[in-house]
């Protein structure tokens, strides 16, 4: 079970992703459970005024 605390703390750090980082990527974006709460419709691209 993920904690409600998994991404939180003085040592996370966020990177970009990497080729080995891949297989999982894979299998989240094929999971419908992970697509469930994922919205299209609700995405926004930043106006021109905040660029």
């Amino acid at each position: 079970m993920i904690t409600p605390n998994l991404l939180r703390g003085e040592q996370v750090r966020l990177t970009a992703p990497t080729a080995a980082d891949l297989p999982a990527i894979t299998r989240w974006w094929s999971d419908p459970d992970f697509l469930r709460p994922v919205s299209y419709t609700h995405l926004t691209l930043p106006t021109s005024d905040l660029v």
